[in-house]
């Protein structure tokens, strides 16, 4: 937190405040032109986002602001999505002199509007100024140089409890945190300042069967697998980034065999099943409501398996097998809507016949916090994998199902293995992919994608990242930040922020 120094005058306090309002800013859409030419614009501090979520740049003091749009995860009260307010900007570059000097003089109200003083206990108290760090000296946070793209590492105190799947995961990212669940629990990391990360300490929830991690607007929910019931646990995330986690809490919900559990407006939990017919059902659960849940039938759909939600709609998803020798698939999805009322209805099949595979892969899915569900999938021509592609299935809880794609790699020679992987948001028009680059010589590496309006997606940059298959990382990303999880090691990426 911004602590002010009590010699100032009144005048003095209202420049620095007006400084902080300037210093606080945040990268979450990338300009592609600026990766190139290495600059960073400058941000109007009007037009700053007021999520209390702290990004690379922004302290835990920005003022919250209401979310009041009942389609999106967020909680009516919850925090406002950090691309809100910086659709295409990168943080302010700081100003030569921006930092105050260690000695003891008294910094004149000038000093107070280029940077305001913040007093500080450790590194963790300094947040990263756009691109640059600061660390504590003298109780005085100061510039500590440069944040390259490859920001920092740290370990998680085991392995995750699951592997990342198409439709499931066991680490997320929620605003400055990461949570993860680990087979020796769920913890919980905070990361608002990437260069002195700090574990939050969690009660025990306990670890044995939970293994899906979902983020709902301000809480995470831990679910069991299914036997006679389903035990659910939720950790609500701090809103002001640095207080101290509350208990987690926990519930036994009376409903079987679910298959899919997903966001759902106003931090609920979405669950999904289907029967032996087959007919899927939907339910949602919020806490204190009954834990004898009601099922709501999706009426209408031929699709049975749910990889996203966007608002009160769910993406379904079916592999379709074409036959011949060999088999082809092709992938056929549609929106149900109104998913947990009696009057839910299908929009139909849209048949995604652009993508031709003869490989039965799913690929990988992820949604944002705005509706957005992007889609990760490779495709073998029937000789070797030909191309990585990144779609775009939905960019809003409005919209309707579209194909739009772009080609992010393409092979003259052969991966090592399935070149595509996990993908995370990191913020509401730009994805991180874990996938196999192209070209001559095949690398692994960490594609940053984004979809902007009615344009195509663009693939911005690629990161390397290790050697170790793409299937087999796990990723996260919020607030600007990707999140790459490979056995306990985690490394932190700012793809705004050079290399």
């Amino acid at each position: 937190m911004i602590a002010l120094h009590r010699r100032h005058t009144v005048v003095s306090l209202a420049a620095a405040l007006a400084g902080m309002m300037v210093a606080a800013s945040c990268f979450v859409s990338i300009d592609e032109s600026k990766i190139v030419e290495g600059q960073l614009p400058t941000v109007d501090a009007a037009a700053q986002d007021a999520d209390g979520a702290t990004g690379p740049d922004a302290d835990a003091s920005v003022d919250q602001a209401v979310d009041a749009n009942p389609e999106a995860d967020a909680p009516v009260d919850g925090f406002a999505d950090r691309t809100d307010a910086l659709e295409a900007s990168w943080p302010d570059a700081p100003t030569e002199g921006g930092d105050l000097d260690a000695s003891d003089a008294e910094p004149s109200d000038a000093d107070w509007v280029d940077a305001p003083l913040v007093e500080c206990h450790t590194d963790f108290d300094c947040l990263p100024v756009g691109c640059t760090a600061r660390t504590c000296d003298n109780k005085v946070c100061k510039t500590a140089g440069p944040i390259h793209e490859d920001v920092a590492t740290f370990e998680l105190p085991a392995p995750l409890a699951c592997s990342q799947g198409y439709n499931r995961g066991c680490v997320v990212a929620a605003r400055n945190y990461l949570i993860a669940l680990t087979a020796s629990g769920v913890v919980a990391f905070n990361t608002r300042n990437p260069l002195a990360v700090r574990q939050e300490s969690i009660p025990d929830i306990g670890v044995s069967g939970y293994s899906h991690l979902v983020r709902s607007g301000e809480r995470v929910w831990a679910v069991k697998d299914s036997d006679s019931s389903t035990p659910v646990a939720w950790l609500d995330i701090p809103l002001d980034g640095v207080s101290p986690f509350a208990a987690p809490a926990k519930a036994d919900l009376l409903i079987q065999s679910i298959s899919g559990r997903f966001a759902a407006p106003n931090d609920a939990l979405l669950l999904y099943l289907v029967d032996s017919v087959p007919n899927g059902f939907f339910a949602r659960y919020v806490p204190g409501s009954p834990t004898i849940l009601t099922t709501f039938p999706a009426n209408g759909a031929g699709e049975h398996e749910v990889v996203g939600t966007s608002g009160t709609r769910a993406l379904l998803h079916a592999r379709i097998e074409i036959s011949g020798s060999p088999s082809t698939f092709q992938h056929r999805f549609s929106l149900q809507t109104d998913i947990t009322s009696s009057s839910s209805a299908n929009s139909g099949p849209y048949d995604e016949t652009t993508l031709n595979n003869f490989h039965p892969t799913y690929g990988f899915f992820n949604q944002s916090r705005k509706g957005s569900i992007a889609w990760i999938i490779a495709r073998h021509d029937g000789s070797g994998w030909s191309e990585v592609r990144a779609y775009w299935l939905l960019t809003s809880t409005s919209q309707q199902i579209e194909s739009s794609y772009y080609t992010i790699e393409t092979f003259t020679t052969q991966p090592s293995s399935k070149p595509e992987g996990p993908l995370a948001f990191i913020n509401d028009d730009t994805i991180a992919a874990a996938v196999i680059s192209g070209g001559a010589s095949p690398s692994r590496s960490l594609d940053v994608v984004q979809k902007v309006g009615a344009d195509q997606p663009k693939l911005l940059k690629r990161i390397p990242i290790s050697a170790t298959s793409p299937s087999t990382l796990s990723v996260a990303g919020d607030n600007g930040y990707a999140y790459v999880v490979t056995g306990t090691t985690v490394r932190i990426f700012a793809p705004a922020c050079a290399p």
